[in-house]
């Protein structure tokens, strides 16, 4: 029992340590797209220099696109791994996933 015990321990440390590494991407990602500004479609088709550019800044945004989205991807599959155990076990003081953005938890 005891050693079950540890092991789940260890996996959720694991396992929130997984969902810190993805919500520091998340927020990085953020902060690099406020401060450098992203072009947006417009943006990049006004400021093309001929056909191949504008194919490579398209590609390039939608390669940003994917990327961003495979971030929140893995952010929100690592919170929900977080989780999950909590719920499954039922216990009333797990974390709810996306509470903490309107301070839902902070309140209780």
């Amino acid at each position: 029992m005891q050693a079950t015990l540890i092991k789940a321990r260890d996996r959720l440390v694991d396992l929130e340590n997984g969902l810190e590494q993805a919500t520091r991407a998340l927020a990085a990602n953020l902060v690099a797209s406020y401060e450098q500004g992203r072009p947006d479609l417009v943006t990049v088709i006004l400021e093309f220099r001929g056909f191949t550019d504008l194919l490579e800044r398209v590609g390039f945004l939608h390669r940003i696109g994917i990327r961003d989205a495979q971030i929140v991807s893995t952010t929100r599959a690592a919170r929900l791994a977080v989780v999950a155990p909590g719920v499954a076990a039922g216990d009333a003081r797990a974390p709810r996933p996306y509470a903490c953005r309107s301070g839902v938890d902070a309140a209780q």
